[in-house]
């Protein structure tokens, strides 16, 4: 899926640490001091420009990033060989380290013609003042200078929805930045069935996805990304319209939910247990789940897999790309500008406007 994984700041540098260990990816991570470094154990080339940090302003991690900007370039190119084509940018926005150098970084990425993905990470509520205005404030400028003019997609991580909706359920891992690989390795595995031949039947499933789909939706701009992944018992078989719909639309991983209406692009990808191979309401099930989610997207393009496997329930992936509105997202706009209403700034958190993304 990628060639290249960035960790800007300390939250970034976490979780692309994470993609490292999970998909043995050449992995590089710069911060603005040691301290964002401390007990990490991460495997890849490390720079640090030793600024002491940017107390959590995203101007002041900006202005160290440009004023070392020569070193943080030399550093990018010893990576972005000519085959380096496909890069997985991670970046915490709650601080001033990794948005600060995204504005150095990003422009220099697509300057060289690369293939962008964002992981963009917003604050709990907790942490109000000054990293939920700031965080959005960066989001801002990104979606402005580089998601609308369509030259990188995006995943954003909601903190505050994650910590919610994961306290006690299995798909937390061992925490958020764990989950974030192997929820996309969930996707890249479907297009390596056939190492899993022995145990994996997906000749007689309903297509074959291969690694050029899954990029074309995870690389696809003027938009956001999101993961809606869920799994039905062998006894849903019989579940009707109106109830697959309501699963798919309160299945979002990340961000709540994106309004689903508003994707460009999909993927679908359902894998079934053995035992419902020569079942025609399971074979049914497969294809009112496409049927549907073709649908509520109303996107013009959506890429559909299915196989059977060694499993004991139905899993359901659905990988959708190109969202604009986002009904929790638009709140934690509301909220910090209420935050950030004596400050001087206020302005620029009112530019955000997530339906100007077409």
């Amino acid at each position: 899926m990628f060639n290249l994984i960035l960790g800007l700041g300390q939250a970034g540098v976490r979780i692309a640490s994470e993609f490292q260990v999970k998909f043995k990816i050449p992995t590089a991570y710069i911060n603005l001091s040691m301290v964002d470094f401390s007990k990490f154990k991460g495997e890849g080339k490390k720079l640090n420009i030793e600024c002491g940090g940017s107390g959590r302003d995203p101007e002041v991690g900006f202005q160290f990033a440009k004023e070392n900007k020569k070193e943080i370039l030399a550093f990018l190119d010893k990576f972005l060989i000519e085959n380096t084509k496909r890069i997985l940018v991670c970046i915490g926005g709650g601080g001033g380290s990794g948005s600060g150098l995204s504005l150095i970084v990003l422009p220099y990425l697509v300057k060289k013609g690369k293939d962008i993905l964002i992981i963009y990470t917003l604050p709990e509520k907790k942490e109000k003042l000054p990293a939920k205005p700031n965080a959005l404030i960066i989001l801002n400028k990104l979606i402005e200078k580089y998601l609308m003019q369509g030259l990188v997609s995006m995943l954003l991580i909601d903190n505050e929805y994650c910590a919610n909706r994961y306290s006690s359920n299995g798909l937390r891992f061992e925490g958020i930045n764990k989950a974030l690989p192997k929820i996309f390795n969930r996707f890249y595995r479907v297009t390596n069935l056939h190492d899993r031949h022995r145990y994996v039947d997906f000749s007689s499933g309903y297509n074959a996805l291969d690694i050029n789909e899954l990029r074309r939706v995870l690389f696809f701009s003027k938009g956001f990304l999101d993961f809606r992944i869920f799994e039905l018992s062998p006894g849903s078989v019989n579940l009707h319209g109106n109830e697959l719909k309501k699963i798919i639309r309160t299945s979002s991983l990340f961000i709540g939910s994106f309004d689903i209406n508003t994707s460009k692009i999909a993927l679908v990808t359902i894998a079934l247990p053995l035992d419902l191979k020569n079942d025609k309401k399971a074979s049914k099930l497969v294809d009112d789940l496409f049927e549907i989610v073709g649908k509520m997207t109303k996107a013009p393009y959506v890429f559909n897999s299915s196989y059977y496997d060694a499993i004991k329930n139905i899993r359901v992936n659905i990988m959708l790309g190109g969202l604009t509105k986002s009904k929790s997202l638009e709140s934690l706009i509301k909220q910090s500008l209420k935050d950030k209403a004596s400050l001087d700034n206020k302005s620029s958190l009112e530019l955000l406007d997530l339906t100007g993304v077409t």
